[in-house]
């Protein structure tokens, strides 16, 4: 065997020993070295120097709405009530008694204990309504 083939079994294997203990060390004696900031926004924002959109974000529509009045005592609970445009109210009867809602445009069946009556309102105003059987019995919707 040469000088130079015996000189050559010598060194590689003290260089791969050598690159061993010097990846094992970094693995777990030293932290790596950290990376420069990126100059790409996160993806949620525009980069630097844009302007800011003028488009709204997306809205969901909010759901339908709901209220509730109790007739109860001979009368209406709430006596007045305000809603969005869309709500349902629901009015149920509490008492002994039949009960009939009476409005300018339209009125529901006899009410006996137990039952409701739902109706949406659709349309913005001032809607005023009495117990057809019990005209002293009042009540109003509100409706913006």
């Amino acid at each position: 065997m040469s000088e130079t083939t015996r000189l050559m079994v010598a060194i590689i294997p003290m260089i791969l020993f050598i690159a061993l203990i010097a990846g094992c060390s970094q693995q777990y004696g030293t932290q790596p070295a950290q990376q420069p900031p990126s100059s790409t926004p996160p993806a949620n924002q525009p980069p630097a120097g844009t302007p800011p959109s003028t488009t709204p974000p997306a809205t969901t529509p909010p759901a339908a709405s709901t209220a509730v009045v109790s007739i109860k005592n001979f009368a209406f609970d709430p006596a007045e009530l305000t809603v969005a445009k869309g709500t349902k109210v629901t009015w149920t009867n509490e008492d002994a008694a039949p009960h009939r809602l009476d409005f300018d445009a339209f009125s529901s069946e006899n009410l006996n204990t137990g039952q409701t009556y739902e109706f949406t309102f659709n349309d913005a105003g001032t809607f005023d309504y009495i117990c057809g059987l019990h005209p002293t019995m009042k009540g109003k919707i509100i409706v913006q």
